[in-house]
């Protein structure tokens, strides 16, 4: 990150102008844009996520609203 704070970013950005604030919100908004993660991405992050414990203590919604045609559904099929 800059040498700028957060929240001094907050408070530069409402001494803009209604048009400079649209001009960064359109900047900001085309850098998520083309954002696309990949499975492979999402699966790491979900890896990354439960080995720091994030799901710890969560309970688990599998087979709790399953129908009988998905029962003998793997994870990996899934």
């Amino acid at each position: 990150m800059a040498d700028i704070s957060f929240d001094d970013l907050i408070k530069a950005a409402q001494k803009l102008t209604p048009q400079q604030k649209q001009q960064l919100i359109l900047s900001l908004h085309d850098d998520f844009e083309d954002f696309e993660p990949t499975r492979e991405q999402l699966i790491a992050e979900l890896d990354a996520l439960r080995a720091a414990g994030a799901f710890d203590g969560v309970e688990s919604l599998r087979d709790a609203y399953a129908t009988p045609a998905l029962e003998h559904v793997t994870d990996d099929q899934l």
